[in-house]
Parts: structure tokens; C-alpha cells; sequence
């Protein structure tokens, strides 16, 4: 009935793009990052994400939820003009998310659930083939779990996405 894809998107990713001069750790950066849409990265690792497409491509199940530890789902942190990405999440491996998001489309996997965290908010959006075409089909649904102690994002910026 159900298949269940647990993916490690931690410990065999690139390290973040764009890091500041003499800090280490995700940040958060614009458009002008290159390094954040180089194709040679990866938020999974090679071996993990042939595997990942291997399991989509035979998988006979009625739903496919694939749990991952952070949002899928691109969401721009500017609250202004231009667009800022945060590097920790999928935003900062945005061609290796187009990656994991194609391989559920290519395969025809039905249903697709994606499950997540690392937002400290609740979340619930549309997968989609390509999120800068608001148009564009929606692959999977995503649910992002909130946190039980740290602060949330302010409901109107959220309004706001």
C-alpha cells in the first residue's frame, strides 16, 4: 500500500555555497551565488541519489513518502526585491533538488508525499517540476513538521510566500 524512501540529506551533501569570509555553516544568498546552482552539486551524494531514483522507478506502491530531515519546497527568504535562499535546505541545491524532483516525475510514482522539518514551522505546499513557473505541474505534496521549542517564522511573512 505504502512505501516509505528515507533519505539522508546531511551527511554526503556539498558543502554550503557561497560560505562568508571566515565562518563556516549555511547563510543565506541571492541569485548572484553561482556556486549554489553549479550541477556538480549535491544535497544527497551520487551513490544515494541513483539509489533514491532507482527506488521511485520500481516502487508499485500506492503512496510514496519520502522523509528527509529540511524543506523541499523553495522558499525565498527576501522579504524585498530580489531573491534570497537559504543554503542549509533543498534552496541551497537547487539542481539537485530539480534532480530528486524529476526522478519522482520521470518514474511515475504515484502519490509522492514528502516529508520534512528543520523549519521550525508548519508547512504544507505543491512540489513543483519547476518553481520559478508558478504554472508548472505539481509533482509531489510536501509537509514540513514544525518545532515543539523554537520560535516559529511570523505567521504575516508566511502570508507573504
Amino acid at each position: 500500500m505504502a512505501s516509505i524512501v528515507l533519505i539522508d540529506d546531511r551527511q554526503y551533501r556539498s558543502y554550503h555555497a557561497c560560505p562568508k569570509p571566515g565562518r563556516g555553516g549555511s547563510n543565506v544568498v541571492g541569485d548572484d551565488c553561482a556556486e549554489r546552482v553549479d550541477p556538480r552539486r549535491t544535497m544527497l551524494g551520487e551513490a544515494q541519489e541513483g539509489w533514491f531514483k532507482q527506488q521511485m522507478a520500481v516502487s508499485a506502491a500506492r503512496w510514496n513518502v519520502i522523509a528527509q530531515q529540511t524543506l523541499v519546497a523553495q522558499f525565498d527568504e527576501n522579504e524585498g526585491q530580489g531573491r534570497r535562499f537559504w543554503t542549509e535546505n533543498w534552496d541551497g541545491y537547487p539542481l539537485a533538488r530539480r534532480r530528486m524532483i524529476d526522478a519522482i516525475a520521470d518514474t511515475k510514482a504515484q502519490n509522492p508525499l514528502i516529508a520534512g522539518g528543520d523549519m521550525h514551522t508548519f508547512f504544507a505546499c505543491d512540489i513543483k517540476r519547476d518553481f520559478d513557473r508558478p504554472g508548472s505541474p505539481t509533482v509531489a505534496s510536501e509537509f514540513v513538521g514544525g518545532s515543539i521549542t523554537s520560535q516559529a517564522l511570523p505567521q504575516a511573512r508566511l502570508d507573504r510566500w
